[in-house]
């Protein structure tokens, strides 16, 4: 359970890399905070990301979303750090949807691979919670095809994920 303070600290991290939008941020946060991973330097939040639960086949999925470094404190190695620690803290796959082609490098770096993201028709389906579901029709409508990335390397050769946040 996070106390006031840390959630007061990752809403300004992520306010600042995003920006607000309160009928996105507060439904998003009432729901997964819980779910945010943070990175401390004297005692401060310097970087969060939120592992979302999700499933493929009824088999534990996590979705990588928002990750962000507080502003002054990027290129130090923190996000480096909190990924690196909840890569070897978390034994289910991870995937993500970089926003960037420089983040398809970042996370290659880090040990992700790519791999192909389809809204319909992929050859398995990541299923997710109502919450996704409903903040997801919040936003813009998904690609049809986009990259993915995950921690590992999974039997498939496209995972559909018809969800946006970003």
């Amino acid at each position: 359970m996070k106390t006031t303070e840390e959630i007061k600290e990752i809403k300004e991290i992520y306010k600042t890399a995003f920006g607000s939008y309160p009928q996105f941020d507060e439904p998003f946060f009432e729901a997964f905070s819980d779910c945010a991973k943070t990175y401390k330097e004297n005692g401060k939040t310097v970087s969060v990301l939120f592992l979302l639960p999700c499933t493929i086949k009824g088999e534990r999925i996590y979705y990588l979303f928002a990750a962000a470094t507080k502003r002054g404190e990027e290129n130090k190695g923190y996000m480096t750090k909190l990924l690196l620690s909840v890569l070897n803290g978390t034994k289910e796959p991870i995937f993500l949807k970089p926003a960037t082609d420089s983040l398809v490098e970042f996370y290659k770096k880090r040990g992700f691979v790519k791999t192909i993201g389809k809204a319909a028709g992929g050859e398995i389906k990541i299923e997710v919670s109502k919450e996704i579901e409903h903040l997801s029709a919040l936003c813009d409508r998904c690609p049809c095809e986009f990259v993915l990335m995950t921690s590992k390397k999974l039997p498939y050769s496209s995972l559909e994920f018809p969800y946006i946040m970003q």
